[in-house]
């Protein structure tokens, strides 16, 4: 699932994941790098802005209606796994061969080409309930 990102309470959200899965049940969730919301591209280079450290509330607006984020580090979602008893099995955070393979363009856009060469826009976490 990548909407999992979009909780403003990820301890609940976690623990309700948790109590519907069965035991031994697997939870596979994506999300954006929590990096990428702390940097801005400009002038044809990419700056870190904000702290990735602060969790803080961000407000967004997509397709002309406002909403909040919570910028979760990626420590956080994975603290909060297994403290509702999750056990990690994977975490993967690469970038497709392709891109890293070719030059692309700069863009201002939040998803590029050009920036996945250098961060990973994304992860994806595999956990099972224990």
């Amino acid at each position: 699932m990548y909407a999992f990102g979009w909780t403003v309470n990820l301890k609940q959200s976690i623990n309700l994941v948790h109590k519907y899965l069965k035991k031994s049940g697997i939870f596979i969730f994506s999300w954006h790098n929590p990096l990428m919301h702390c940097i801005k591209a400009e002038d044809n280079t990419y700056s870190i802005f904000r702290s990735y450290l602060d969790e803080a509330t961000i407000d967004l607006t997509k397709a002309n209606q406002a909403m909040q984020l919570k910028n979760w580090k990626l420590s956080s979602y994975i603290n909060e796994l297994s403290s509702a008893g999750f056990k990690i099995d994977k975490l993967i955070e690469e970038t497709d061969k392709d891109i890293l393979n070719k030059e692309h363009d700069f863009t201002l856009k939040y998803y590029s080409k050009h920036k996945a060469k250098l961060i990973n826009t994304s992860f994806i976490i595999k956990e099972i309930k224990l």
